[in-house]
């Protein structure tokens, strides 16, 4: 499991994901890893951690913002 946090103005977004192993299929492709699964692990709004919001558009949304993020720590 690996995790990665971004810092909006009042929010802070804790993701977490599986890294899966990828390449071209052939012999020395190159090699690299993708996130899978990514889920919100922890939500904070003005330095309070709340709940993961039950509502799945709002869950989306944030899941949207993770999409550009490259760098994912254990």
């Amino acid at each position: 499991m690996v995790y990665a946090t971004e810092y909006f103005e009042d929010i802070t977004v804790t993701y977490s994901a599986t890294l899966v192993r990828c390449d071209y299929g052939v012999a020395r492709s190159p090699v690299w890893y993708e996130a899978e699964d990514i889920k919100v692990h922890q939500l904070e709004i003005l330095g309070v951690e709340v709940d993961i919001p039950s509502n799945r558009k709002l869950v989306d949304k944030l899941l949207s913002y993770a999409d550009n993020i490259e760098d994912w720590s254990e």
